[in-house]
C-alpha cells in the first residue's frame, strides 16, 4: 500500500494537505485551532480532454458524450427563482452527501437532478 501511495504522489495524481480531527473523529480541512493536526492525502478527479480530431456523432458532439454515464446532482446558473422541487431536491441530497455550508440554493441556481446520460 505504501509503494503504491508514494507512486500516486511522485505522480501528481494524490497531494498531502494538513488537516485536523474533531472530539468525535471526523476529519476536518482545512484545520481548525485546538484539534489535533493529522496529514491528509488529496485526490482531485480529473476528466480526460477530448482531443480536437474526435470523430463526431450525427448530432454533432464528440462520441465520448454519448457514451452512457452517470451525471451527478449539480446547480446551474438561471434567470430568476429555482421550483420548490428543485429546493426540495438540493435539500435531500445536501443530508444525504454532508455537504458543508446552507442547504438553501443560492440565489440565481436550480439544482440538476442525479440523472444518467447517453445512449
Amino acid at each position: 500500500m505504501e509503494g503504491a501511495i508514494q507512486d500516486l504522489l511522485g505522480s501528481g495524481r494524490l497531494t498531502k494537505a494538513q488537516g485536523s480531527r474533531n472530539r468525535i473523529g471526523h476529519l476536518r480541512y482545512p484545520p481548525r485551532a485546538g484539534e489535533p493536526k493529522v496529514d491528509l492525502l488529496c485526490w482531485t478527479p480529473s476528466a480526460p480532454r477530448p482531443h480536437h480530431d474526435e470523430p463526431k456523432s450525427e448530432g454533432g458532439l464528440p462520441e465520448h458524450l454519448l457514451v452512457r454515464h452517470g451525471v451527478r446532482g449539480h446547480l446551474r446558473k438561471i434567470d430568476g427563482d429555482a421550483s420548490p422541487e428543485a429546493a426540495d431536491a438540493f435539500r435531500r441530497d445536501y443530508d444525504l452527501t454532508r455537504l458543508v455550508g446552507s442547504n438553501v440554493l443560492p440565489a440565481g441556481t436550480t439544482y440538476v437532478h442525479r440523472h444518467e446520460r447517453g445512449k
